[in-house]
């Protein structure tokens, strides 16, 4: 779970998805999770964006690595 930074926006379709995890996004504060945010019944803007999670399906194995990633825009 990573907090997007206040001053920042996070960049749509920029984080990386990877197999075996679930991406999840909150523009609540993190209260709350869904693959695309919604904001009166549209698509929440990118600006809306509060939190990224990544929620692992399977298991890790030892000594293994994965990346996750994604980007912001400093406002």
């Amino acid at each position: 779970n990573q907090k997007i930074r206040p001053g920042t926006t996070y960049v749509l379709n920029s984080a990386t998805a990877i197999k075996g995890a679930n991406l999840n996004f909150s523009n609540d504060g993190g209260k709350s999770y869904t693959e695309r945010p919604m904001l009166d019944k549209k698509p929440a803007p990118a600006s809306n964006y509060t939190n990224v999670r990544w929620i692992f399906t399977s298991s890790i194995a030892p000594k293994s690595q994965s990346t996750l990633s994604y980007e912001v825009r400093v406002r």
